[in-house]
Order: C-alpha cells, then structure tokens, then sequence
C-alpha cells in the first residue's frame, strides 16, 4: 500500500525564518475510496498560525496503480478523522 500525492494547496500567512521553531500538525480529513485528503497546520512556539495546506493521496498498489483503500486501513482512518476533529 502506497500514498501518491496527486494535489498540494499551502496558503502562507506569516513568514517563518529558518532557525524558527515550528509546530506542524496533521490528519486524515476525507477519506474516500481510493483517496485520502491530510491537511496540515504550521503554527510557531508562540501559537502564531504560519501556514496551512493539505495534500491529496491516491492509494496505489505494488504496481503504482490505483486500488480501493483496504477494509483495516480505512476503518483507522475514518476513527482517527473523526477523534481529529473532536479535538
């Protein structure tokens, strides 16, 4: 089982310098049959939100062709979609 990333969004809201101290979240916010969206957010030490985005997966075989997401795989995915946003 593979995760190809097939889209990218980030929209940039505060610069963030190079030895800067980020925090970056992310989870599992879709999950459909074949594909799976992760969003992020990139804050600093200081709760200043920089950043956010999210990025757009197809589920691929061995192969690299598209398959349906296994039973166990979607079922951790949906249970942690949903104790993501219940937080």
């Amino acid at each position: 089982l593979y995760l190809g990333v097939i889209e990218t969004q980030c929209r940039y809201l505060k610069p963030a310098r190079y030895d800067d101290d980020l925090i970056i979240r992310a989870g599992v916010t879709t999950v459909g049959r074949a594909r799976l969206e992760i969003s992020y957010a990139i804050t600093g030490l200081d709760g200043d939100r920089r950043a956010s985005g999210a990025t757009l997966h197809a589920v691929l075989n061995d192969a690299g062709r598209p398959q349906r997401i296994p039973p166990e795989f979607r079922e951790a995915a949906v249970r942690h979609t949903k104790s993501a946003r219940g937080s």
